[in-house]
C-alpha cells in the first residue's frame, strides 16, 4: 500500500540535501531497511536509493532552470548527501 511509504517520500523530499541513508530514512519511518526497500519495489518499482536520487536530480534540474549557478554549484548544491 502506498501509504505506507509516504511518510519516507515526504520525508526524502524535505531533507534531500541532507545526507541520507537508507537506515536513517527507515529509521525515521519505523521500518528496517529491507522492509522500507520492498515497499519501494512493490509500490513505486524502484529502490528507496533511485527514488532518492531522482528527487535529487528534479531538484538539480529545477535549478539549473531557475538560477544562475553554473552546473557544478548546482549540482554541487543537492547532492551532499548522494555519497
Amino acid at each position: 500500500n502506498y501509504a505506507f511509504i509516504s511518510n519516507a517520500i515526504e520525508y526524502m523530499q524535505q531533507a534531500y540535501m541532507e545526507p541520507l541513508t537508507m537506515d536513517k530514512i527507515a529509521s525515521h519511518c519505523g521500518f528496517s531497511t529491507s522492509y522500507l526497500h520492498k515497499l519501494f519495489w512493490d509500490n513505486v518499482h524502484m529502490t528507496p536509493n533511485n527514488y532518492l536520487l531522482n528527487i535529487r536530480f528534479a531538484a538539480a534540474k529545477n535549478l539549473l532552470a531557475t538560477t544562475t549557478l553554473p552546473m557544478p554549484a548546482s549540482v554541487k548544491r543537492v547532492q551532499s548527501g548522494s555519497r
